[in-house]
């Protein structure tokens, strides 16, 4: 097959997922024969260990002339283009886009409308979606862009051909939000074609995924805070005794939806009952206070003393490579209001980290329901806390999840069971909806209010009958002109319909007056200084009978005159439509 995968990031960045799948993904189905593009803004970087045979495929640059209401809407227009470009030279079975800041909007939306891509089958993978992460903080910079976001990214979970989660967790979101079924495939952890990376050894029993073989316990450099070595796979869970201070710790981008100031209450609890305890926060930091600012600095200036004087930020390790940073056997929590499949637990769990884990969102079954990890309630950081330090005190439960942990990982991340659930997922091609029958197309009418616009009536009107569709009405609304000229024009016209108000009204008005005399069963207002191209109506024809739910279309508008410039609108933005239209 020829698969399509469209992200702007590629690899983990510790900020959320999409990049770590996108990249696992890529491995797992070239690896396997297909035909990968990747299509992607800006170089892609050494660490995503991309296979030589993916064809990486440059984002096409937009137009500054042309004018959107959202960076985001204009990185899906460009997206969308390309994609229309790479489809010309070559086949395109499925295209991949993340739900996230919703890349695949433009190219979703004109297969809906269109007809485009009929061929293709268009995936949504799901992550995190902006709507679920405003609804389990409570807050969020809630702007402009942030809206048209939310919006955006709805819209692709109701409109893909398929939309595909992780976890039941997040299916259930899917359905309340957008009223369908999404399909359930859980997210892989692949490096180079399907092997551990390298250092990554087994236990007695483990077996690597597509046919790789493991060379037994090895030896490993440590990656904590001080620097020390490691007995390899043989180490004790941290706090064994000769061994660095006991140590919690925290992976993952620093933000509320993550919990990362629920792990600072946390600590504060361990530090209490536990003064040797060290903790360590792993991850980039993020614009995500309530005012849209550094959420590192929005915990220093919270931290309690006991707690700043035992805990260390860090940034991700070279390349993701957190193998540098979680010794086997840690104790790892991830404390999140919501989250699913973070690619950082599966990560953990790889390393043999004894976890705790939320109970909100999906993460509770990657961890099998608490058999190969905790769950624990983020609302109640005294009990967490708690849990943290019997887990501790317990060596043998320490090793028998983390153990239990890396089991589950592998078997999670078996490629050829990823490529068969996804060979069904891209193997669903829905065309689309297909217009019902009619007897003939159906009557458009056309209706422009005219109040002393005489000198581009005729224009506009001409424009209309250059339409390339046959069952056209016109109707014009002299809506109390006071330009003789304006009578002059109307007297000049052929095959149009006239109707007059004996003052002037007002645009509603006279657009009100011309629905009531029109007889089409679409109705397009049109200003009298406006212009259509000659394929619109019959395209917006097209778009109305496929989807009968649609009660209006439109278009993008291109300026002329004084202005050379393309107007973008959005859609049906509720909360927006004061200011939109």
């Amino acid at each position: 097959m020829n698969l399509a995968y469209v992200s702007r990031r590629v690899g983990w960045d510790g900020h959320d997922d999409v990049g770590a799948y996108v990249g696992s993904a890529v491995r797992c189905m070239t690896t396997a024969g297909h035909h990968v593009f990747l299509v992607t803004e800006g170089p892609v970087p050494p660490s995503a260990r991309l296979p030589p045979e993916v064809e990486v495929v440059q984002v096409a640059a937009g137009d500054p002339k042309v004018h959107h209401f959202s960076e985001l809407h204009q990185y899906a227009d460009r997206v969308y283009r390309t994609l229309e470009s790479l489809g010309r030279r070559a086949r395109l079975d499925a295209v991949e886009f993340s739900q996230d800041r919703a890349e695949g909007f433009t190219a979703i939306r004109a297969k809906r409308t269109l007809g485009r891509f009929a061929a293709t089958t268009l995936v949504v993978c799901v992550h995190a979606p902006r709507a679920l992460a405003r609804q389990v903080t409570g807050y969020g910079p809630t702007d402009f862009r942030e809206e048209i976001r939310s919006f955006a990214e709805d819209y692709c979970l109701a409109h893909a051909d398929t939309v595909v989660v992780p976890t039941a967790s997040l299916a259930a979101y899917v359905e309340e939000r957008v009223a369908r079924t999404p399909a359930h495939v859980p997210y892989l952890l692949v490096e180079d074609g399907g092997a551990l990376a390298d250092g990554d050894t087994l236990e007695d029993g483990d077996t690597l995924v597509d046919g790789s073989a493991g060379d037994g316990d090895g030896g490993g450099t440590g990656g904590g805070s001080d620097g020390g070595s490691e007995d390899g796979d043989g180490a004790g869970p941290v706090g064994a005794p000769g061994e660095r201070p006991p140590e919690l710790l925290y992976l993952g981008g620093l933000s509320p939806e993550r919990g990362a100031d629920v792990f600072v209450e946390v600590a504060a609890h361990v530090a209490a009952a536990a003064p040797q305890f060290r903790f360590r926060m792993i991850g980039p930091d993020s614009p995500s206070d309530p005012l849209g600012r550094s959420y590192r600095a929005h915990l220093d200036a919270r931290m309690p003393a006991e707690v700043a004087a035992r805990l260390r930020f860090e940034p991700l390790p070279p390349a993701g490579d957190v193998r540098r940073a979680i010794p086997p056997f840690s104790l790892c929590l991830f404390p999140a209001r919501r989250d699913d499949s973070p690619y950082a637990l599966l990560e953990a769990m790889r390393r043999r980290a004894a976890v705790l884990v939320s109970r909100h969102g999906g993460m509770p079954e990657v961890v099998e329901g608490g058999t190969v990890g905790l769950v624990v309630d983020p609302t109640d950081p005294g009990a967490v806390a708690r849990a943290v330090l019997r887990l501790h005190g317990d060596r043998a439960a320490v090793e028998r999840l983390g153990t239990a942990a890396r089991r589950t990982v592998l078997r999670r991340s078996d490629p050829e069971a990823y490529r068969a659930r996804m060979r069904t997922v891209h193997g669903d091609r829905p065309a689309g909806p297909r217009p019902r029958p009619v007897a003939r197309r159906p009557p458009v009418s056309v209706v422009v209010p005219v109040f002393d616009q005489a000198r581009y009536l005729g224009e506009t009107v001409r424009s209309v009958q250059a339409s390339h569709y046959g069952d056209l009405e016109i109707v014009v609304v002299d809506d109390g002109s006071t330009d003789p000229q304006v009578a002059k024009e109307l007297a000049a016209l052929d095959d149009v319909v006239v109707v007059s108000h004996a003052s002037n009204r007002g645009v509603a008005a006279a657009r009100n007056t011309g629905i009531a005399a029109s007889s089409g069963r679409f109705v397009m207002p049109l200003d009298a200084d406006d212009l259509i191209h000659p394929s619109y109506i019959p395209s917006a024809v097209q778009a109305l009978t496929r989807n009968p739910d649609l009660a209006y279309v439109g278009c993008y508008s291109q300026n002329f005159g004084l202005l050379d410039t393309t107007y973008v609108p959005v859609g049906f933005v509720p909360n927006l439509m004061l200011v939109l239209h």
